[in-house]
C-alpha cells in the first residue's frame, strides 16, 4: 500500500489500483466502525499521529468490516 498526496488530493494505491474515494477492499484486521489514519510510516493506523511541525495527521476513513474501509481522506492537520 502506498499513499500519494497531490497538493490537496489524496490517492491510495494498492497494487496497480488507485483510489481517490470509495471503498478499499482486501485489507485485514480492521475493526468495523473504527476510524483510520495515515501513520508516519505510510501505513494505516487506528489512532492519529500527534501533529508536529513536520508530521501531519490525516484521516483516511472508517472500516465497514474487517477487510474494507470507506475511503474519505480528510485535510491534513498541522502541528505547531
Amino acid at each position: 500500500m502506498d499513499m500519494i498526496i497531490l497538493k490537496f488530493n489524496v490517492l491510495f494505491k494498492i497494487g496497480d489500483e488507485y483510489y481517490a474515494a470509495g471503498t478499499i477492499s482486501g485489507l485485514t484486521g480492521l475493526t468495523p466502525g473504527q476510524a483510520y489514519y495515515l501513520s508516519t510510516s505510510g501505513n494505516i493506523q487506528s489512532s492519529p499521529p500527534t501533529p508536529t511541525a513536520s508530521t501531519r495527521a490525516l484521516f483516511i476513513g472508517f472500516a465497514i468490516n474487517t477487510t474494507d474501509i470507506v475511503f474519505r481522506p480528510g485535510i491534513p492537520i498541522s502541528g505547531s
